[in-house]
């Protein structure tokens, strides 16, 4: 989660309520541990499969990127490319790969379908 609420809500219309993501939305909800939506265990919170050293690998790996990006960008790497290498670097390197990779921006039904 982005961040966690400690709080319960605070009858206060000018403050809102703590424990939801606002007009920003549920992706930036807290992770409630107190209140009326609490939590009673962070289940969701557990890295299902995933090792703390793959965890690791994976942040490398995305700093790896980002350094390459930055790096492609002022030494014009890019363009020395053809065409095609250009277009692959750029799927690679972009956000939009990530983005249209994320299951969390399915439909919950097509991931059912496949056995999400």
């Amino acid at each position: 989660p982005a961040n966690v609420a400690l709080m319960y809500k605070t009858g206060n219309g000018t403050w809102g309520e703590p424990g939801t993501g606002g007009f920003l939305g549920v992706p930036y909800a807290p992770f409630n541990l107190v209140g009326r939506k609490a939590r009673s265990s962070p289940d969701n919170m557990i890295l299902q499969g995933i090792t703390l050293e793959r965890l690791r690998d994976r942040v490398k790996l995305q700093h790896a990127f980002d350094t390459f990006r930055r790096e492609a960008d002022t030494s014009g790497l890019m363009e020395s490319m053809d065409v095609y290498s250009e277009q692959a670097m750029n799927i690679l390197t972009t956000s939009k790969l990530a983005d249209a990779l994320d299951l969390s921006k399915e439909d919950p039904q097509v991931l059912a379908h496949y056995g999400k």
